[in-house]
């Protein structure tokens, strides 16, 4: 959240989000030895399936967890500091 730019704050995010859920495909295969076979139910590979939903309730949390914090920002923290202060 610290980088200005509001375009390349989502293409960092989607990247890293993105290359976790790559890294955790991989994983399976290779260190949990899991069958690349085991992933496809009729015909339909799932990994491409749960990175197209993941992508989307990615977006979703992403939006809602910033709404919240300048909520907070905005509206709680100078009540609290407030409230706290010695």
């Amino acid at each position: 959240e610290k980088i200005k730019s509001k375009v390349l704050q989502f293409i960092i995010k989607y990247i890293l989000f993105n290359a976790c859920m790559t890294a955790v495909f991989f994983v399976s295969i290779f260190v949990l030895s899991i069958p690349k076979e085991s992933f496809e139910i009729c015909g339909v590979y799932l990994p491409w399936v749960f990175l197209a939903v993941g992508n989307i309730v990615f977006l979703l949390y992403d939006y809602c967890i910033s709404v919240t914090a300048m909520q907070y920002i905005m509206k709680l923290r100078d009540k609290l500091t407030a409230k706290f202060r010695l």
